[in-house]
C-alpha cells in the first residue's frame, strides 16, 4: 500500500488520534453510492432491479434510499441510470442536504450547484415543491446540471449563471441557501491523486477569500429566521472552521452555528484551535466527516440559522 503520497496530510496528525486508520482508508478505493429517485421508483423496488441485474451492494447505514457498490461498479452505463431511477452521488455529501433538511414549499437557492447533485436532493426532498435556484458560475458545467435535473423529473428548479460571491440578493429572501464552497478538494483524496499534492499557501489563502465571500452572501440570501449549510469537501480548517469564525463575527451575533445530528452517520465535532488560531465556540457544532469512521471521502458541514 503506497502511503508516502499522503505526506501532505501529516499536518493534520494533531486533529485525531486514529492518524494512521485515516491514511489506510484514504490509501483504499472509495465505494459508490446511488440513491433511489422517489419521482420514478421506491428504494425496494430499486433493490430487487439490482439484485436482478446481480449486482454487488449494500443499503447505506443512514440512507435507507441509498445504495453503496464497490468503487468499479459501472453505474452510469445502465438504462436505468438513464431513465433517472437512481442518480450516483458520494455517500457523504448527502449529508449536507440532510442537515439543511428543505421543506415542501420552502424557497431554496443552491449557489454552487453543478452537476445538481445537492439541487436534485433539495427539490426532491421538497417533494418537488416551492421553489429551488440552480446556480453556478461555470459555464460548462450548466448543461450537466440541466441533464441531471431533466433526467431525475425534477421541476421546481430554475437553473442561473451568477458568480456566487455577487449572486442578487432581490432574488431573496431564502428559507434555505446551499453554499458547498470551492475548495482545496483534499477529501476526495481516496478517488482523485491530485488531491495529495499539496496546496501552497496563496494557493489556499486565495480559496479562504472566495469561500468567505460565498459564506458572506449566503447569510444575505437568507430570511430572517432561515438556514444554510456550508459544505466543503476539506479537512483544512483554515477553509472550515476558519471562515466561518472570521465571516460570524463580523455579522456580531445575527447568525450562529446551530447543532444538528444525523443518526447512523459518524460525524467529528468542528475544532476550537487550529495552530495560533481560536475559532468561535459554536464552531463545535459542525461535523466533520472522516474517511476511517463511515467508509466515504472527508467532508465538513455546519448548519447556519440567521436571527429572526
Amino acid at each position: 500500500m503506497d502511503l508516502e503520497r499522503f505526506k501532505t496530510f501529516d499536518r493534520y496528525r494533531a486533529l485525531m488520534e486514529d492518524y494512521d486508520a485515516f491514511i489506510e482508508a484514504l490509501a483504499t478505493p472509495q465505494p459508490k453510492c446511488a440513491w433511489a429517485n422517489p419521482l420514478r421508483i421506491d428504494a425496494d423496488a430499486l433493490q430487487a432491479r439490482f439484485e436482478a441485474k446481480g449486482m454487488s451492494f449494500r443499503r447505506s447505514t443512514w440512507r435507507p434510499d441509498a445504495f453503496i457498490f464497490p468503487h468499479d461498479a459501472p453505474l452510469g452505463a445502465t438504462l436505468d441510470y438513464i431513465q433517472g431511477f437512481y442518480h450516483i452521488q458520494e455517500e457523504i455529501a448527502l449529508a449536507a442536504v440532510v442537515a439543511l433538511d428543505p421543506r415542501p414549499g420552502e424557497k431554496l437557492v443552491d449557489l454552487c450547484a453543478a452537476p445538481g447533485n445537492k439541487t436534485a436532493l433539495a427539490a426532491l426532498t421538497m417533494e418537488n415543491r416551492g421553489t429551488v435556484i440552480a446556480n453556478d458560475f461555470k459555464v460548462g458545467r450548466l448543461s450537466a446540471l440541466r441533464f441531471n435535473l431533466e433526467r431525475l423529473g425534477v421541476l421546481n428548479t430554475a437553473v442561473t449563471h451568477y458568480n456566487a460571491m455577487g449572486f442578487p440578493t432581490e432574488a431573496g429572501p431564502f428559507d434555505k441557501v446551499i453554499a458547498d464552497v470551492p475548495c482545496s478538494c483534499e477529501g476526495t483524496a481516496r478517488r482523485s491523486k491530485g488531491a495529495t499534492r499539496g496546496i501552497p499557501d496563496k494557493v489556499r489563502l486565495k480559496l479562504q477569500r472566495t469561500q468567505g465571500h460565498i459564506l458572506r452572501r449566503a447569510l444575505a440570501l437568507a430570511r430572517p429566521g432561515g438556514a444554510l449549510v456550508y459544505a466543503t469537501c476539506t479537512f483544512a480548517p483554515e477553509e472550515n472552521e476558519g471562515v466561518l469564525t472570521d465571516i460570524l463575527d463580523a455579522m456580531e451575533g445575527r447568525a450562529e452555528i446551530v447543532p444538528f445530528e444525523i443518526p447512523g452517520l459518524i460525524g467529528r465535532p468542528g475544532v476550537l484551535k487550529w495552530l495560533d488560531r481560536e475559532h468561535r465556540p459554536d464552531v463545535v457544532h459542525a461535523r466533520r466527516y472522516l474517511p476511517q469512521d463511515n467508509d466515504t471521502g472527508g467532508f465538513f458541514v455546519a448548519r447556519i440559522e440567521v436571527s429572526p
